[in-house]
């Protein structure tokens, strides 16, 4: 019970046992002060699990993920990875077993040469070798929140179709 709460309680009990109320309307009222106490606790966790349970859980945190290749070259430690310059570069996560995507939530790069992910397609496979488009994004973006009917699948494909680079700040599946 947190402390507002508890001298709040303390306090209610307190005046109900020093003020003139007979016996038995002060224990109804110690009762009643009490289960309101409590209701108050219950509401408080129950608040925090509407919102743990609103909050979605990113199905890539942890997961391992590949590029298409990597660049040697030092570049900002911002991002999540950079690739060389070649075509359809590509990032992808496999979350380790099919799961429902409802949304991706894909940060460019910020601090410069954004337009190399463009445009960006998002696709989706159980296996690997069968790939299955789900967004395409044909402008510069800080940040991109494709809208797609939710999918299942294991693994999920970030690709740029030409020649380039490709590097990202964040990416999270949900």
């Amino acid at each position: 019970m947190g402390q507002l709460t508890r001298s709040a309680v303390a306090a209610m009990l307190r005046k109900a046992e020093t003020s003139r109320v007979p016996p038995l309307l002060r224990r109804r009222l110690r009762r009643l002060v009490l289960a309101a106490g409590l209701m108050a606790l219950g509401l408080a966790a129950s608040s925090k699990t509407v919102v743990h349970l609103l909050t979605p859980t990113d199905l890539a945190a942890g997961k391992l993920w590949r590029t298409s290749s990597a660049l040697s070259a030092a570049y900002s430690a911002r991002m999540l990875f950079h690739t060389n310059e070649e075509m359809n570069p590509w990032f992808e996560i496999d979350l380790g077993e099919i799961k429902l995507i409802r949304r991706l939530y894909i940060k460019n790069r910020t601090d410069s040469n954004g337009e190399r992910a463009v445009p960006l397609v998002a696709e989706l496979s159980n296996d690997r070798s069968n790939w299955h488009l789900v967004a395409r994004r044909e402008s510069p973006f800080a940040i991109w929140e494709p809208s797609f009917t939710p999918s299942e699948a294991r693994y999920v494909r970030l690709r740029v179709p030409r020649v380039t680079f490709l590097h990202l700040e964040q990416v999270k599946v949900y």
